[in-house]
């Protein structure tokens, strides 16, 4: 079961291939999401080459958004989180 946020290592395999899909077929420089539990972004953050991602918290303090995605992805880019 993939919980609402899709925030686990299961649905992280299924945001990635859906989000490869979309990055191989579109040319984009930035991507914008809205972020509330950081599955989607860290999906996003997976499959992204040169593009820079930005995370708009859906809810108020939202600066645990950051840590979280990291912990998901293992990716620590201070580039792609604004």
């Amino acid at each position: 079961m993939i919980p609402e946020g899709g925030t686990n290592k299961h649905a992280l395999i299924g945001l990635r291939a859906c989000f490869q899909e979309m990055v191989e077929n579109s040319s984009f420089d930035y991507l914008c999401t809205s972020a509330g539990t950081g599955g989607t972004a860290a999906g996003f953050l997976k499959v992204l080459e040169n593009q820079k991602l930005i995370v708009v918290p859906a809810l108020k303090g939202g600066e645990y958004l950051k840590h979280e995605i990291e912990n998901l992805t293992s990716i620590k880019r201070k580039d792609h989180l604004l």
